[in-house]
């Protein structure tokens, strides 16, 4: 690696550090603000951005499928 290539690395590691804290500057000030406020925002007012969450139908016999799948993926033990 050279010089040029570890300060690169260095610049880029100290910009991330700063958006960190940054986003960690604005979750706690959030965090105390909100719940003061009388009437809560929704998110799309609050930060400008509109969540799109697709909604998936299931049957619960799917959704038990898909549970029991995640849980032996993630080692669990079924009953």
């Amino acid at each position: 690696m050279t010089p040029r290539e570890l300060n690169m690395h260095i610049e880029e590691h100290y910009r991330v550090k700063d958006e960190d804290q940054k986003f960690e500057m604005m979750l706690t000030y959030l965090g105390a603000k909100l719940p003061l406020l009388k009437e809560f925002p929704t998110f799309e007012k609050a930060f400008g951005v509109k969540l799109d969450f697709e909604k998936i139908e299931q049957t619960d016999e799917e959704m038990l499928a898909q549970i029991e799948k995640l849980n032996a993926a993630l080692g669990g033990d079924t009953f």
